[in-house]
């Protein structure tokens, strides 16, 4: 019964259209209330019953700096947030680079209803805080820009800094750098091997073609471009101080 509610969920893909408003109401904590009527509708009683269960805790926070946190079944994510050109979409940008949109259908200074991947929800406001409101922007890391002449080619994994320093995680590192490539295709193909293991997905550049941005079936990915040469790629995993280092020349 747990798969046919999350089936139900998943299922649902309704476009919304927000007429024009104060965007900045956005700003502060939201926390889950309710499904949609339309959505319940489609439910059965178990999924009904469910409801409270898998999404009672969830919440998110925005603030005026571009920052977000996210809560959902006891799992915190951080990153930063952004509205599209029409104020109707949101984009979520986790520290760890994972991409997510959502849709706001309605929103005014007590609720607002958000689509994700999950369902449509609606959302009341927990509080505004001052740091959501006068928080100033976080520092922005440099990015380069690159071409896909820079980029379309076979990367070997060479090095990976600045994450977890624990002697497990050296030794995985050691052992990826020799059994990791991937290969970004002219035409946006993207193919990765890791220890036999292949993958394909496809890629396409971000805002000034300073970020790559890897899709597939289980979501996507952004990496920035911290640094690039003829022979060799360093990407950033999203906002965090992980820095991997890729070369075009396979490491004997």
């Amino acid at each position: 019964m747990k798969k046919i509610f999350f089936l139900t969920l998943l299922g649902i893909g309704s476009i919304f259209t927000l007429t024009a408003q104060d965007t900045t109401l956005i700003y502060g904590k939201w926390a889950f209330k309710d499904a949609t009527e339309k959505q319940k509708a489609k439910m059965d009683s178990t999924g009904l019953a469910m409801l409270p269960v898998f999404f009672g805790d969830m919440s998110i926070e925005f603030k005026s700096s571009g920052l977000y946190d996210f809560q959902f079944m006891n799992k915190p994510s951080k990153g930063s947030w952004d509205w599209d050109d029409k104020n109707t979409h949101i984009e979520l940008v986790s520290d760890a680079g994972e991409i997510v949109e959502i849709e706001i259908s309605e929103l005014n200074d007590s609720s607002m209803v958000l689509a994700l991947s999950k369902g449509v929800f609606i959302m009341n406001k927990v509080w505004v805080s001052e740091e959501d409101v006068t928080a100033p922007a976080p520092v922005k890391v440099e990015n380069v820009s690159a071409t896909v002449e820079q980029v379309a080619k076979k990367w070997f994994l060479q090095s990976r800094e600045g994450g977890r320093e624990s002697k497990y995680q050296q030794e995985v590192d050691l052992m990826l750098s020799k059994n990791l490539y991937m290969k970004l295709h002219a035409n946006g193909k993207f193919d990765s091997e890791v220890l036999i293991v292949e993958d394909t997905a496809h890629w396409h550049f971000g805002v000034d073609n300073k970020s790559i941005i890897i899709t597939s079936e289980s979501g996507s990915r952004i990496w920035y471009i911290a640094s690039i040469t003829k022979n060799e790629m360093k990407l950033r995993k999203g906002k965090t101080s992980e820095i991997w280092t890729f070369s075009s020349k396979l490491k004997h």
